[in-house]
């Protein structure tokens, strides 16, 4: 029943699409095709007075003719399509980026593990958590052996200079207040010693 009452509308339509499609062709007008003409490579035929389609349209049944150009509702469903496609590709990225981390954390992981089974097999230890500790030993053994043999830095432990403390003698005065110096063997100099 439905199918019927599907039928009976398209032939009822079809003469008002034919006589449309006569009206375009009365008075036609050659303009830049539309995309479903450019497609298939016909020529765009219009009527300003009677329809906003082309003949092609009309007569192949596309409701989306933009030879006069995009109307409002098409450009709404065209900058929504693309707000769609900005979201989905955004979302995409995100996840692209989320499993690359995530592949370079477990080959970070993996070659850690493998090192350590390395060093496992090369000291003969069958268990993991064994050989975390012994290296853990090994570890805490060579830091005390480091803080026992580490030289102590002069410069930390020498206090400040107190040259008050200094008194010059009163031989070593006169030769430098003279401005000449002692002859060699002189008395001065073995008097002061």
């Amino acid at each position: 029943m439905a199918g019927s009452k599907r039928k009976h509308s398209e032939f009822s339509q079809v003469p008002q699409r034919n006589a449309l499609k006569h009206s375009i062709l009365l008075t036609p007008l050659v303009m830049k095709p539309c995309l479903y003409c450019e497609k298939r490579d016909y020529k765009c035929l219009v009527s300003e007075e009677d329809s906003l389609r082309c003949s092609q349209c009309v007569h192949y049944q596309q409701s989306n003719c933009e030879a006069f150009g995009l109307s409002a509702t098409q450009l709404r469903k065209m900058a929504t399509k693309g707000a769609d496609l900005d979201s989905e590709l955004e979302k995409a990225e995100e996840a692209w980026l989320e499993a690359g981390a995530r592949v370079k954390r477990l080959r970070v992981q993996k070659k850690e593990w493998s090192a350590k089974m390395k060093r496992a097999i090369e000291r003969g230890i069958d268990n993991l958590e064994e050989l975390e500790r012994v290296e853990r030993e090994e570890r805490e053994a060579e830091a005390a052996r480091r803080a026992e043999t580490s030289m102590p830095n002069p410069a930390s432990s020498v206090d400040a200079v107190d040259w008050d403390a200094f008194v010059l003698d009163s031989s070593l005065s006169q030769i430098l207040g003279s401005g000449e110096s002692p002859p060699v063997g002189s008395s001065s100099v073995q008097d002061a010693r």
